[in-house]
């Protein structure tokens, strides 16, 4: 389980390959982030993020080789240090190596 690290991992289809081999049939990779498109406009974001849709990083899922990946989505107001009122979209994600019973 991560949350915010997903961002970091690059490329992060060789990590994602790596979470899928060493999970055990029937494992389960889950992590939050928050899409691309919410974080762009973020002061702290620069070069270093990778920044991902949620339909975006359930296609990496599948290609890593997850079978079954779901996600949601949610809207988050909030207020930056700069006193602005904006709304991110965080995704929760999860994935399974193999079929569940």
């Amino acid at each position: 389980y991560g949350v915010n690290v997903i961002y970091f991992l690059n490329p992060v289809i060789d990590y994602l390959n790596l979470f899928h081999r060493i999970l055990k049939p029937g494992g389960r990779l889950s992590f939050g982030l928050r899409d691309g498109k919410s974080m762009k406009n973020l002061p702290f974001v620069d070069d270093h993020f990778n920044l991902y849709e949620a339909e975006e990083i359930a296609d990496i899922l599948r290609k890593a080789g997850f079978e079954r990946v779901e996600y949601q989505t949610a809207p988050e107001t909030i207020k930056t240090l700069e006193g602005q009122i904006t709304t991110l979209t965080n995704v929760s994600s999860l994935a399974f190596k193999g079929k569940m019973a």
